[in-house]
């Protein structure tokens, strides 16, 4: 038991020092593979199983974050504002593992339909070349032009 409180410990503070640089993501894993490391490192295998059962628990809760969620948004998107809110969804799902072209999708489609903060964010990602999207001003110039048409 003393393995898996000196692993939450370190997990914590790495957590800590990932969520500095906005990999908040990663906090979760982080406790689950401290806590798993710790566990290993006690070299008794009836202690085993709370490490292993614990470092199971935070990928699960992983999991269900960071990928199920944004994939219900995305399957149920049907207003403008769902389709911002699982492209939003997509763009950042746990950071590095973000699914760009279907971001851009939902945002695309709630733009279609008028929403405001998807027309800004395509016209600057057109601007900029983000999500993916190659640079194209003309495009871009199209987007923001919707923009100040609709306010």
């Amino acid at each position: 038991m003393r393995s898996v409180i000196l692993g939450l410990i370190v997990g914590a503070v790495l957590s800590f020092a990932v969520s500095c640089f906005y990999l908040y993501s990663f906090s979760f894993l982080l406790l689950g593979l401290s806590t798993l490391i710790a566990g290993f490192s006690s070299f008794q295998k009836e202690s085993l199983k709370i490490p292993l059962c614990t470092s199971f628990a935070f990928f699960v809760s992983y999991v269900a974050i960071f990928w199920v969620s944004p994939e219900i948004q995305s399957k149920l998107a049907y207003s403008a504002d769902e389709h911002f809110s699982a492209g939003m969804a997509m763009a950042t799902r746990a950071q590095i593992f973000a699914d760009n072209k279907r971001a851009v999708d939902h945002y695309k489609q709630a733009a279609n339909k008028g929403h405001q903060g998807s027309i800004q964010i395509l016209a600057d990602a057109y601007r900029h070349g983000h999500y993916d999207l190659p640079k194209n001003l003309e495009e871009s110039a199209r987007y923001s032009q919707r923009l100040h048409v609709n306010e």
